[in-house]
Protein backbone atom coordinates (compact mmCIF):
# COMPACT_ATOMS: atom_id res chain seq x y z
CA UNK A 1 0.00 0.00 0.00
CA UNK A 2 2.89 2.37 0.79
CA UNK A 3 4.31 1.87 -2.72
CA UNK A 4 0.93 2.62 -4.29
CA UNK A 5 0.49 5.78 -2.21
CA UNK A 6 3.95 7.04 -3.08
CA UNK A 7 3.40 6.33 -6.76
CA UNK A 8 0.09 8.14 -6.65
CA UNK A 9 1.64 11.18 -5.02
CA UNK A 10 4.52 11.31 -7.46
CA UNK A 11 2.02 11.19 -10.35
CA UNK A 12 -0.36 13.73 -8.84
CA UNK A 13 2.13 16.40 -7.77
CA UNK A 14 3.32 17.48 -11.24
CA UNK A 15 -0.17 17.20 -12.85
CA UNK A 16 -0.68 20.98 -12.92
CA UNK A 17 2.08 21.39 -15.45
CA UNK A 18 0.90 18.57 -17.75
CA UNK A 19 -0.89 18.84 -21.06
CA UNK A 20 -4.40 17.44 -21.34
CA UNK A 21 -3.10 14.52 -23.43
CA UNK A 22 -0.46 13.65 -20.82
CA UNK A 23 -3.03 13.93 -18.02
CA UNK A 24 -5.38 11.55 -19.84
CA UNK A 25 -2.53 9.08 -20.32
CA UNK A 26 -1.72 9.16 -16.58
CA UNK A 27 -5.39 8.68 -15.64
CA UNK A 28 -5.65 5.73 -18.05
CA UNK A 29 -2.55 4.06 -16.54
CA UNK A 30 -3.80 4.63 -12.98
CA UNK A 31 -7.24 3.25 -13.83
CA UNK A 32 -5.71 0.17 -15.43
CA UNK A 33 -3.41 -0.36 -12.41
CA UNK A 34 -6.28 -0.05 -9.91
CA UNK A 35 -8.37 -2.44 -11.97
CA UNK A 36 -5.52 -4.95 -12.06
CA UNK A 37 -4.99 -4.74 -8.29
CA UNK A 38 -8.67 -5.29 -7.57
CA UNK A 39 -8.69 -8.32 -9.87
CA UNK A 40 -6.09 -10.17 -7.75
CA UNK A 41 -7.43 -12.96 -5.48
CA UNK A 42 -8.12 -11.83 -1.92
CA UNK A 43 -6.11 -14.43 0.04
CA UNK A 44 -2.85 -15.79 -1.39
CA UNK A 45 -3.20 -19.32 -2.72
CA UNK A 46 -0.71 -20.58 -0.08
CA UNK A 47 -3.09 -19.61 2.74
CA UNK A 48 -5.93 -21.82 1.49
CA UNK A 49 -4.53 -25.15 2.80
CA UNK A 50 -3.84 -23.62 6.22
CA UNK A 51 -7.35 -22.21 6.45
CA UNK A 52 -8.88 -25.52 5.41
CA UNK A 53 -6.63 -27.31 7.90
CA UNK A 54 -7.90 -25.12 10.74
CA UNK A 55 -11.50 -25.85 9.73
CA UNK A 56 -10.75 -29.59 9.75
CA UNK A 57 -9.10 -29.34 13.18
CA UNK A 58 -12.18 -27.59 14.53
CA UNK A 59 -14.39 -30.30 12.98
CA UNK A 60 -12.16 -32.98 14.51
CA UNK A 61 -12.41 -31.44 17.96
CA UNK A 62 -16.20 -31.28 17.68
CA UNK A 63 -16.32 -34.96 16.68
CA UNK A 64 -13.89 -35.92 19.47
CA UNK A 65 -15.97 -34.15 22.11
CA UNK A 66 -19.06 -35.90 20.76
CA UNK A 67 -17.31 -39.26 21.15
CA UNK A 68 -17.02 -39.92 17.41
CA UNK A 69 -13.38 -41.02 17.28
CA UNK A 70 -13.57 -42.24 13.68
CA UNK A 71 -14.78 -38.87 12.37
CA UNK A 72 -12.24 -37.07 14.57
CA UNK A 73 -9.39 -39.20 13.23
CA UNK A 74 -10.49 -38.58 9.64
CA UNK A 75 -10.65 -34.82 10.17
CA UNK A 76 -7.25 -34.62 11.88
CA UNK A 77 -5.66 -36.89 9.26
CA UNK A 78 -7.00 -34.66 6.47
CA UNK A 79 -5.68 -31.60 8.32
CA UNK A 80 -2.22 -33.19 8.48
CA UNK A 81 -2.37 -34.03 4.76
CA UNK A 82 -3.10 -30.37 3.99
CA UNK A 83 -0.62 -28.91 6.51
CA UNK A 84 2.05 -31.53 7.36
CA UNK A 85 3.91 -29.07 9.60
CA UNK A 86 0.92 -28.40 11.86
CA UNK A 87 1.96 -29.56 15.35
CA UNK A 88 -1.56 -29.15 16.73
CA UNK A 89 -3.06 -31.48 14.12
CA UNK A 90 -0.43 -34.12 14.91
CA UNK A 91 -1.07 -33.76 18.64
CA UNK A 92 -4.84 -33.94 18.22
CA UNK A 93 -4.61 -37.07 16.09
CA UNK A 94 -2.33 -38.52 18.76
CA UNK A 95 -5.02 -38.02 21.41
CA UNK A 96 -7.52 -39.81 19.18
CA UNK A 97 -5.16 -42.73 18.52
CA UNK A 98 -4.54 -42.99 22.26
CA UNK A 99 -8.30 -43.03 22.92
CA UNK A 100 -8.61 -45.76 20.28
CA UNK A 101 -5.98 -47.83 22.11
CA UNK A 102 -3.18 -47.40 19.56
CA UNK A 103 -0.49 -46.24 21.98
CA UNK A 104 2.37 -46.69 19.53
CA UNK A 105 0.73 -44.45 16.92
CA UNK A 106 -0.10 -41.93 19.63
CA UNK A 107 3.54 -41.79 20.75
CA UNK A 108 4.70 -41.30 17.17
CA UNK A 109 2.27 -38.43 16.70
CA UNK A 110 3.17 -36.77 20.02
CA UNK A 111 6.83 -37.09 19.07
CA UNK A 112 6.11 -35.48 15.71
CA UNK A 113 4.24 -32.63 17.41
CA UNK A 114 7.20 -31.96 19.72
CA UNK A 115 9.58 -31.99 16.76
CA UNK A 116 7.41 -29.56 14.82
CA UNK A 117 7.00 -27.28 17.84
CA UNK A 118 9.59 -27.87 20.60
CA UNK A 119 7.72 -25.40 22.85
CA UNK A 120 4.46 -27.40 22.74
CA UNK A 121 4.27 -28.36 26.43
CA UNK A 122 1.07 -30.42 26.16
CA UNK A 123 2.62 -32.58 23.45
CA UNK A 124 5.71 -33.21 25.60
CA UNK A 125 3.45 -34.05 28.55
CA UNK A 126 1.30 -36.54 26.62
CA UNK A 127 4.44 -38.05 25.11
CA UNK A 128 5.88 -38.51 28.61
CA UNK A 129 2.71 -40.17 29.89
CA UNK A 130 2.66 -42.51 26.87
CA UNK A 131 6.36 -43.34 27.23
CA UNK A 132 5.94 -44.12 30.93
CA UNK A 133 2.95 -46.35 30.18
CA UNK A 134 5.10 -48.25 27.67
CA UNK A 135 7.86 -48.74 30.25
CA UNK A 136 10.16 -46.24 28.53
CA UNK A 137 11.09 -44.60 31.82
CA UNK A 138 14.30 -42.90 30.68
CA UNK A 139 12.54 -41.30 27.72
CA UNK A 140 9.57 -40.33 29.91
CA UNK A 141 11.84 -38.68 32.48
CA UNK A 142 13.46 -36.66 29.70
CA UNK A 143 10.06 -35.62 28.33
CA UNK A 144 8.80 -34.58 31.76
CA UNK A 145 11.93 -32.51 32.30
CA UNK A 146 11.23 -30.74 29.02
CA UNK A 147 7.68 -30.00 30.16
CA UNK A 148 9.03 -28.46 33.35
CA UNK A 149 11.51 -26.34 31.40
CA UNK A 150 8.50 -24.89 29.59
CA UNK A 151 6.06 -24.88 32.53
CA UNK A 152 7.93 -25.11 35.85
CA UNK A 153 4.72 -25.00 37.92
CA UNK A 154 2.85 -27.79 36.14
CA UNK A 155 1.90 -29.90 39.14
CA UNK A 156 1.01 -33.04 37.16
CA UNK A 157 4.44 -33.06 35.51
CA UNK A 158 6.19 -32.51 38.86
CA UNK A 159 4.13 -35.32 40.40
CA UNK A 160 4.63 -37.82 37.58
CA UNK A 161 8.33 -37.09 37.29
CA UNK A 162 8.72 -37.42 41.05
CA UNK A 163 7.06 -40.85 41.02
CA UNK A 164 9.21 -41.98 38.10
CA UNK A 165 12.41 -40.81 39.77
CA UNK A 166 11.44 -42.50 43.03
CA UNK A 167 10.87 -45.76 41.18
CA UNK A 168 14.19 -45.27 39.39
CA UNK A 169 16.12 -45.01 42.65
CA UNK A 170 16.48 -41.24 42.93
CA UNK A 171 14.50 -40.57 46.12
CA UNK A 172 15.98 -37.19 47.04
CA UNK A 173 15.03 -35.43 43.81
CA UNK A 174 11.77 -37.38 43.74
CA UNK A 175 10.72 -36.13 47.19
CA UNK A 176 11.58 -32.53 46.29
CA UNK A 177 9.48 -32.72 43.12
CA UNK A 178 6.57 -34.42 44.86
CA UNK A 179 6.62 -31.76 47.57
CA UNK A 180 6.49 -29.02 44.93
CA UNK A 181 3.56 -30.78 43.29
CA UNK A 182 1.66 -31.02 46.59
CA UNK A 183 2.41 -27.38 47.38
CA UNK A 184 0.83 -26.43 44.05
CA UNK A 185 -2.04 -28.91 44.33
CA UNK A 186 -2.74 -30.07 47.92
CA UNK A 187 -5.24 -32.68 46.69
CA UNK A 188 -2.28 -34.75 45.50
CA UNK A 189 -1.20 -35.44 49.09
CA UNK A 190 -3.92 -38.07 49.49
CA UNK A 191 -2.55 -39.93 46.46
CA UNK A 192 0.98 -40.25 47.78
CA UNK A 193 2.07 -43.92 47.50
CA UNK A 194 3.07 -45.80 50.61
CA UNK A 195 6.76 -45.67 51.39
CA UNK A 196 7.21 -42.08 50.24
CA UNK A 197 7.56 -39.63 53.11
CA UNK A 198 7.57 -35.95 52.29
CA UNK A 199 8.46 -35.11 55.87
Amino acid sequence: MADTAETGQSVRLPVLGMTVAALLAVITVLAATIGLRWALPDPPAADAPDQQSQILIADGLTAYRAGDLVAAAEAFSEAIALAPDDAVAAYDLGTVREAQGDESAARDLYTRATELDPTFADAHFNLAVSQAAAGQDTAAISSYRRVLELQPDRSAALWNLGLLLHASGEPDEAVALLQQAVDLDPTLASRLPEGIDLG
